[in-house]
């Protein structure tokens, strides 16, 4: 296993297993960083992987809803 040092500037993408900027991630302050450790980029595609595979059960309106 090869060790990564990455820049101060940058942080890495637990998914994407890659170096970004510190820009690039989402603000969450339960983490050490204040920095989630996914890119908005592999954010956003794990958002609409699920949309798809759970569309049915997301767009269910709860009884007496309306």
């Amino acid at each position: 296993m090869a060790i990564v040092f990455v820049d101060a500037a940058a942080k890495w993408c637990k998914w994407c297993k890659q170096a970004k900027p510190r820009t690039e991630f989402h603000k969450n302050d339960t983490y050490k960083d204040r920095l989630t450790s996914r890119c908005k980029k592999c954010a956003s595609k794990q958002a609409a992987d699920y949309y798809i595979k759970n569309k049915g059960r997301i767009c269910e309106l709860p009884e007496g809803s309306q």
